[in-house]
């Protein structure tokens, strides 16, 4: 959310560590008045305790908690913001800036480079500190999160840590927006100012604020606002924005040998649209995801064998994730191919039912990607999957052979897949510099999409982050039970065969990232944030398919809504979730925006 330079915060304070700011000057001028040597006098007197569970109101203390950084060596180390003080010495830097970010965070990624610019002119009175509060996908930070943040944003001045609890995270609460900026006074650890997703030039105004308030007047030099894109955008939102045109190729899956493999492709169409890869001989994956309603189902919940808890997710975006499913417990696109087919609530099929399928069926297309299938396919009964007796009192050999077909078949499934794009809109012509492409309702909804907090999670090419959040969205029947999301998605992949790690990968290497993966409470009703290409032709809308409309979606994010409590919501609102209650006018721009960007004109 983007606020107006006068708007003053006053969030929980909270502390952070970090090694000692680096001494030196920039061609400023230390006061001498009457009040700064008073304080000199007192310089090494204690400072007061800390208020509260996790700090107080601005102008009180700030501190001392711990966050862990990573050195040079490779090492991490606890640091404390206490051990940043040196209060008599005159030549040491006056105000610890504090920024708080995240990975997933568009706003964050899209503001690196001019807060960074903006910064550098203060180095000698500045200390600046990075706060990595969580992890890519939303996760606790990791010492690899914070290495990784470091290597892509390497304009960042200062230090970079993690934080090691969700303290940082919870300080966000209290303002909605990210990143978040604290300007503290490093004798007194007070807060001086909190500002909450500023642009450049408000950054600068009111760090030369806060150091004339600790008797520094920096040159009396600030950048002229940078002019406006479209007449609407500052440079961090016009940053923002172009990074969402759309994409070309999905990246590389290097755990599917034939993911760009046109034969695959020819072999996983055949068998997408193939109704006997299901258990009933009536259902394939074509029936929820149905090429006229941009490969979705167009009902609130997905209907295979049964109904089930979950809205069908459209696939133009697929081949661009990281994780699939609602709740992640797919690491591929071919991963995730195996998991309908099985589940009895949807496809019900079986992977010896698949082997008998492709045996019968598609072996010629097979053996020309795969190699021969066993020369006695028949020999496998034709039903069976894990916990069944036909499939688990076959030999090992046998099982293992009959799995292998059938991730192989998922993987031509996904080959498949990797070639549904998402459709070019009207805003991707816009952003390519023919600005007449949209509307002036349309440009606004624009912007009142980038003022309102949602580009803080959808952004880049498919308007993802591509992370996971509790938005306490209610889930498909009122009375419950609510989607318990991440935490049992992580649970569900560590314990899959088809793992990017595991025996039926084709490079077992790309599943590294997974060894520090664990489930932990937080991720507890954490649900994929979806992406909004293609959206407009995919309602309705939530992971229990609750909206009926892009309207609906939006009232969801007035704070009663967020707040609300119900057996179906479960786990505690994401602290980065941005609360927006549009006027009328601004809704109805809204709306109308998100449908160019889905597809919908």
């Amino acid at each position: 959310m983007r606020l107006p330079s006068s708007y003053v915060l006053f969030p929980l304070a909270l502390a952070f560590a970090c090694r000692d700011g680096e001494p030196g000057g920039t061609g400023r001028a230390r006061a001498a008045s009457s009040a700064n040597a008073a304080t000199s006098a007192r310089c090494d007197a204690p400072i007061s305790p800390l208020e509260g569970a996790h700090g107080a109101f601005i102008g009180t203390r700030f501190g001392p908690l711990l966050v862990r950084e990573r050195l040079e060596t490779g090492t991490e180390v606890s640091l404390s913001t206490d051990n940043l003080r040196r209060p008599c010495d005159e030549k040491s830097a006056r105000l610890l800036v504090v920024r708080l970010d995240a990975p997933w965070c568009g706003t964050c990624i899209a503001s690196v480079d001019r807060y960074a610019a903006v910064l550098r002119p203060f180095a000698g009175d500045v200390v600046a500190l990075d706060v990595v509060f969580s992890g890519a996908d939303n996760g606790p930070a990791s010492a690899q999160d914070a290495t990784a943040w470091r290597a892509a944003q390497p304009a960042l001045p200062g230090r970079i840590a993690r934080a090691t609890d969700s303290t940082a995270a919870e300080l966000l609460r209290f303002q909605r927006a990210a990143p978040a900026i604290f300007v503290v006074e490093l004798r007194s650890m007070k807060i001086l100012d909190v500002l909450a997703n500023p642009t450049a030039e408000v950054v600068e105004t009111r760090l030369r604020r806060a150091l004339s308030q600790v008797g520094v007047h920096p040159e009396a030099k600030e950048t002229p606002p940078a002019p406006l894109a479209d007449a609407r955008f500052s440079p961090e939102d016009w940053a923002l924005l172009r990074a969402m045109r759309v994409p070309g190729a999905p990246p590389a899956d290097p755990s599917n040998a034939h993911a760009d493999d046109p034969a695959a492709a020819a072999l996983g169409k055949a068998l997408f649209f193939d109704p006997s890869l299901g258990g009933g001989a009536s259902i394939a994956c074509s029936t929820c995801h149905a090429p006229k309603r941009a490969f979705s189902d167009g009902r609130p919940t997905a209907r295979g064998a049964e109904d089930t808890e979950l809205n069908t997710l459209g696939l133009g975006p697929a081949a661009y994730n990281r994780w699939w499913f609602w709740d992640g417990r797919a690491d591929s696109l071919w991963a995730q191919a195996t998991s309908p087919i099985e589940n009895p609530r949807e496809m019900n099929g079986t992977r010896l039912g698949v082997v008998h399928c492709v045996a019968t069926k598609h072996r010629p297309a097979y053996e020309r990607v795969f190699g021969s299938l066993p020369a006695n396919a028949d020999r496998f009964p034709r039903a069976g999957r894990p916990a069944d007796a036909a499939f688990d009192g076959l030999p090992p050999e046998d099982r293992d052979a009959a799995t292998r077909i059938f991730a192989n078949a998922a993987k031509a499934i996904a080959a498949y897949e990797r070639t549904l794009r998402p459709q070019h809109s009207r805003f991707d012509t816009y952003l390519e510099g023919k600005l007449d492409a949209l509307t002036e309702r349309e440009r606004d909804g624009m912007k009142a999409f980038i003022d309102g907090g949602c580009a803080v999670c959808h952004h880049g090419p498919m308007l993802t982050d591509g992370a996971f959040h509790d938005i306490r969205m209610p889930g498909s029947s009122p009375e419950g039970p609510a989607q318990r999301g991440r935490i049992d998605g992580v649970r569900s992949l560590l314990a899959s065969p088809f793992r990017k790690d595991g025996p039926f990968s084709d490079a077992r290497a790309a599943g590294a990232g997974l060894a520090g993966l664990v489930p932990v409470d937080a991720m507890l009703g954490q649900v994929k944030t979806p992406s909004l290409r293609d959206v407009a032709l995919t309602g309705p809308f939530g992971h229990g398919g609750t909206f009926k409309s892009l309207e609906d979606v939006v009232g969801h994010y007035d704070i009663e809504e967020l707040t609300a409590a119900g057996p179906s919501r479960t786990g505690s609102l994401d602290p980065a979730v941005v609360s927006f209650a549009p006027s009328a006018e601004q809704l109805d721009a809204l709306v109308k925006f998100l449908r160019v960007v889905g597809g919908g004109n």
